[in-house]
């Protein structure tokens, strides 16, 4: 299955990713944003490379599903263990980051990955 590496490049997925967090974070930003920014490029380039390794049948759907689920928890966990956030709301702005990518990745993978 074809993959549009291009629209998984860090250049495109990173940006909005911020955008969104900071739209979630409001009084934390200032705080965490440092640590978002390392993270979310992290976070990034680990999507494309489970794009690239889907793209050459290296792994299948569910592999990259699950792959994917721990790419979002370590993250998760890095950002609440370096700036001593609660859980719950470096959660929300994961999941905010990740929703606002979410068609971009999934149609350039041509399934949901997220």
């Amino acid at each position: 299955m074809a993959v549009d590496l291009d629209a998984l490049s860090v250049s495109n997925i990173f940006p909005p990713m911020m955008v969104a967090a900071k739209d979630v974070a409001a009084g934390a930003w200032d705080d965490i944003k440092t640590t978002l920014k390392i993270e979310f490029k992290a976070v990034a380039k680990r999507i494309k490379e489970i794009g690239k390794a889907f793209e050459n049948n290296e792994i299948n759907q569910k592999t990259a599903k699950m792959l994917m689920k721990m790419v979002r928890n370590n993250v998760i966990s890095a950002i609440a263990l370096v700036t001593n956030q609660v859980l719950v709301a470096v959660e929300k702005i994961v999941n905010a980051a990740m929703k606002i990518i979410r068609d971009v990745v999934n149609t350039a993978i041509g399934f949901p990955l997220i």
